[in-house]
């Protein structure tokens, strides 16, 4: 008898939703890093402020993306000449014709 519906049953895999050895381990060492840089983050802020005021444009990119969001980037979109962009008004009826 031919199986109609739609279901997919998991033929010998993983469990679906359940987590691979890797990814499991890669949660347990970023909480590890996580509550280490808590512990520890005075010198790692100092060392990265000495930085910064040194010149090292990484740095300095990493304080102020953190402390202010990272600055979001503006595209300005113009036509011919610096002119308004044209439309094509007939931009539906070829869709239409595309798609029905």
């Amino acid at each position: 008898m031919e199986n109609t519906t739609k279901e997919v049953k998991n033929k010998g895999g993983r469990p679906k939703g359940s987590l691979s050895n890797a990814t499991k381990e890669a949660m347990i060492f970023r909480q590890f890093l996580v509550n280490r840089i808590k512990r520890e983050k005075k010198p790692i802020i100092d060392a990265l402020m000495t930085k910064a005021k040194g010149g090292d444009v990484p740095a300095l990119r990493e304080l102020f993306d953190r402390a202010f969001g990272k600055a979001k980037e503006s595209i300005e979109i113009f036509g011919e000449n610096g002119g308004p962009i044209k439309l094509d008004v007939k931009l539906e009826e070829k869709i239409n014709k595309v798609y029905g």
